[in-house]
């Protein structure tokens, strides 16, 4: 039925023009009592302060007097009785307890509303409080009205004919409508947003919005029209929850906004504590006292949009046009909340109307403010992630083109190598055959025979490098891939008797030094490690030594250590840094035969076999360990 009256009057006031009744003179004063102690009889003797319409006194406590005097001096005779009478319209609708005292049959009647306590029925259609006094128009009469109630105190009354409360019933109604439609449509269009950005900053907004919501449901009475067989102190702290959520909200979304961002350390503990703050006055709401609750809350809210300004403004990677808009939207929503909070504790007079500050706190508490910066944040980072995502995919294929232009050219590169040795291969042969016939027709010791041994030690010299290189060519390019149960002992005793005094070295060795590799490989290791130490080493015997170990830390577990110490003159000590380079050689060895390419060599096979070759010099100590996995699989060598 309530709501059939609604859609009634709300139809009525569009079709209808609203009759202009001229209003009477009425006169509005107030006392605030802070002690709560004084009663209807003890009223009179109190001074009231005069205001018009709205009273503005911020946080307070205890009872506000506020008397309303009417003077019938205004009114227009020729209108109806009906039309004369008073209506005394109060709000907003988290009143607490409202009382109006009337005197009537020479006693004071009292009658009692508010939003924690329960009404039979609704004088008005709306959210606010109407009362009717039952006093002779044509009269000069005072009504008192006691208003008691937690949170901020900002109370407006007022005076009307019936035909004047009608329409501001029907735009009451109208303003919360459509309040409640834009803030759940925000909602629905945020759980949209949702489904296409899961972001941190999307799931605080949703949160934010449903808080919005229902704190609009509950603090204009709708909630209250709905759940009527809940008690209404209960609906009231739920009410007040959902605003300190609202308010802790607004500060983790100003973190989910700038969390991506490198943030000071100073910025990222003030929204620690402006969390736990939050929290607390959560426990103060349900544990201790509402209107301190309320009070925290409000602190929260006043000093989040300043610390969001330091964080926006100390972040390290943001682009320069986010961070103007950022700093620019919280600084206007910073300048509100300071004028709104002078206005609301009467310290500023009020510039505008209170419909309009009433449409501007619609929009800033269903989310209207806050929806239009995350939905634009939002859409700018997505477009940021698509063009992010669109340079990375142009760079890969950048690098996959140089990539695949660089193994062309290693193939390419490989393949002459194989060429070339392989097209050497057979003028040395023919050189060296003709050196050979040439060393038989001579006589030994003839003057002549050192051009040729100088042409036959080059040849050796040609030969030497154009195999190193072909191995070198083979290791690279992963031909030496079949893999066989190799004994490193006899490979090392095998290396050693090549060398023309194999009792240079001192070579020791466990049991068991067998692995799962390729021979080739193993024997190029071998092999260059050895005659590297011989060619380098000074007097002293090389040392060289096999044995087994387990290392769980490695992926390949158990491995055949190989090692090789040799002593080099304090003047031919290597660079560490460049040992294992191509060509590298000390410059004082030049004279001893070598190419620098070895060591190279060296590191490419151990690669290949899945070990690790290190070096170490010490004093003038040079040790080489080589580690090779006794089990190695044809996927390591590829």
């Amino acid at each position: 039925m309530q709501r059939i009256s609604f859609i009634f009057l709300l139809l009525l006031g569009m079709v209808c023009p609203i009759a202009q009744a001229t209003e009477p003179v009425r006169e509005l004063a107030y006392f605030h009592d802070e002690t709560a102690s004084t009663d209807i009889e003890e009223i009179h003797q109190k001074a009231f302060l005069p205001f018009d319409q709205s009273l503005r006194l911020g946080f307070v406590r205890g009872d506000t007097w506020i008397r309303v005097t009417s003077n019938p001096e205004g009114l227009d005779h020729n209108l109806s009785a009906g039309d004369e009478t008073r209506v005394i319209r109060v709000g907003p609708h988290y009143l607490d307890h409202v009382w109006m005292y009337q005197w009537v049959g020479q006693r004071w009647v009292v009658e009692k509303t508010g939003d924690l306590t329960r009404r039979a029925a609704d004088a008005c259609a709306d959210d606010l409080f109407c009362f009717f006094p039952s006093l002779s128009p044509n009269q000069s009469f005072s009504v008192y009205f006691k208003i008691n109630t937690d949170g901020l105190r900002w109370i407006q009354l007022d005076v009307m004919s019936p035909k004047a409360l009608q329409k501001n019933v029907i735009d009451r109604v109208v303003r919360i409508s459509v309040a409640l439609a834009l803030a759940a449509g925000l909602l629905f269009l945020g759980v949209l947003f949702l489904w296409v950005d899961a972001s941190r900053l999307m799931q605080a907004y949703c949160v934010f919005q449903f808080t919005s919501v229902a704190f609009t449901f509950f603090n204009t009475g709708v909630m209250a029209k709905i759940l009527t067989q809940i008690p209404p102190e209960v609906l009231n702290t739920w009410g007040q929850t959902f605003q300190l959520l609202r308010v802790s909200m607004t500060v983790l979304l100003g973190w989910a906004v700038l969390m991506q961002y490198q943030n000071a350390s100073l910025y990222k503990g003030l929204v620690r504590v402006l969390v736990l703050a939050s929290a607390v006055s959560l426990g103060m709401l349900w544990m201790w006292n509402a209107q301190h609750a309320l009070q925290l809350s409000f602190l929260i809210f006043m000093v989040n949009p300043f610390v969001q300004v330091w964080g926006v403004t100390t972040a390290k990677d943001i682009d320069a046009k986010t961070q103007k808009i950022l700093i620019l939207g919280y600084l206007l929503y910073a300048l509100i909340l300071v004028y709104g909070t002078l206005v609301a504790f009467g310290w500023w007079p009020g510039l505008v109307s209170d419909a309009t500050l009433s449409t501007v706190s619609d929009w800033r508490l269903n989310g209207g403010l806050v929806s239009l910066f995350v939905f634009w944040i939002v859409i700018r980072q997505h477009q940021s992630s698509k063009f992010r995502q669109l340079e990375a995919v142009q760079s890969l294929r950048l690098v996959r083109l140089q990539a695949e232009n660089q193994s062309q050219q290693l193939k390419e590169r490989q393949s002459l190598i194989d060429m070339l040795t392989h097209e050497l291969k057979n003028p040395l042969s023919t050189i060296r055959f003709s050196l050979e016939s040439i060393k038989r027709s001579r006589a030994m010791g003839e003057a002549s025979d050192a051009p040729v041994q100088h042409i036959a030690h080059s040849v050796d010299r040609m030969d030497a490098l154009i195999e190193h290189v072909a191995q070198s060519n083979q290791v690279e390019t992963g031909q030496m891939d079949v893999l066989e149960t190799v004994n490193m002992t006899q490979v090392v005793l095998e290396s050693i008797m090549e060398h023309a005094h194999p009792d240079k070295f001192n070579f020791s060795h466990s049991a068991d030094t067998s692995l799962h590799a390729n021979r080739q490989l193993v024997a190029i290791v071998v092999e260059n490690l050895l005659g590297n130490a011989y060619k380098y080493a000074s007097e002293d015997p090389v040392q060289v030594s096999l044995s087994s170990e387990v290392n769980t830390s490695k992926p390949w577990g158990a491995c055949v250590v190989f090692t090789v110490t040799n002593q080099v003159t304090a003047e031919n000590l290597p660079d560490p840094q460049q040992l294992f380079n191509r060509y590298y050689r000390h410059p004082n060895v030049m004279g001893i035969s070598g190419m620098g390419i070895g060591l190279t060599l060296v590191k490419s096979a151990v690669a290949r076999l899945g070990g690790e070759v290190e070096v170490q010099i010490l004093d003038q100590q040079v040790t080489f360990s080589v580690r090779l996995p006794v089990q190695l699989t044809r996927k390591s060598v590829s």
